[in-house]
């Protein structure tokens, strides 16, 4: 068999679309009785999808809160379904192995209900992959403690509308995170580890205020007049989101003027 017609028949097989005998019947043709070698051969292509299978599976590790709600409610067996299913929808295209999840959240607001699911799964989700994101994204170029002020690459801001950290870090942690809109931070520290927590309250308006500050490239005295904010406030601020690591270099001369 020429290569263009092998690759159409193990193509939808290894990717989930096509079981294991229609293959086998495309590849080798109907095999006859004692014929070992096609016997032999469907072994092996056995083998080779069991393989495939466990590099899914593989591919979403990152969701582990995602999997134990799921294997909750459905066992194992039905993270293993959803694992097939999303990948028949969305195939594995990228070399780095769990990039190839990152469609999982927005793929689950479609299909949650359908599949019993919760409708915070999502969201969920979307907060496993951030954080893995923020503890494996690239690094900025340069020195971290030079150049002018700006935002750490890593950093994402994530809006949800249910208090999931809260849920997560709660003991014993209930059935389901309660509803109520959230806004989530994620970013790696200097440690080098991936770190999220919640943007609330008065201490959270500051932080935002300051973040887009920062990303305007607006001076600190800008900012104190447009909301009041004392210098000395927005200076504290600034300082404890770059020993944090969510902002690197330093506030310029040109600011210090301003």
């Amino acid at each position: 068999m020429r290569l263009a017609p092998f690759f159409e028949a193990i193509a939808p097989y290894l990717e989930g679309r096509v079981g294991h005998d229609a293959t086998v019947a495309r590849l080798y043709g109907v095999a006859r009785p004692g014929d070992a070698r096609v016997a032999r051969d469907a072994e092996r292509l056995a083998i080779y999808e069991r393989f495939v299978r466990l590099h899914r599976a593989e591919a979403l590790t990152v969701f582990h809160h995602t999997r134990a709600v799921v294997e909750r409610l459905h066992g194992g067996a039905g993270w293993l379904a959803l694992v097939e299913d999303f990948f028949v929808a969305q195939p594995m295209r990228h070399f780095e192995i769990n990039e190839n999840g990152a469609a999982l959240p927005a793929w689950l607001a479609e299909v949650a209900a359908a599949r019993g699911l919760p409708a915070w799964l999502p969201e969920l989700a979307d907060l496993d992959w951030w954080s893995w994101r923020a503890e494996i994204g690239p690094d900025g170029e340069g020195d971290p403690a030079a150049g002018p002020l700006r935002i750490a690459p890593e950093v994402e801001l994530r809006p949800y509308r249910h208090d999931l950290l809260a849920w997560l870090e709660a003991e014993p942690r209930p059935g389901a995170p309660a509803a109520a809109p959230a806004l989530v931070i994620f970013w790696r520290d200097p440690d080098l580890d991936g770190r999220h927590a919640p943007v609330a309250g008065p201490r959270g308006a500051v932080e935002l205020a300051v973040l887009k500050m920062v990303s305007e490239g607006l001076t600190p005295t800008a900012l104190a007049a447009a909301t009041g904010l004392p210098r000395s406030r927005i200076q504290e601020t600034v300082d404890d989101l770059r020993a944090a690591g969510i902002l690197h270099g330093s506030i310029d001369h040109q600011h210090q003027g301003g």
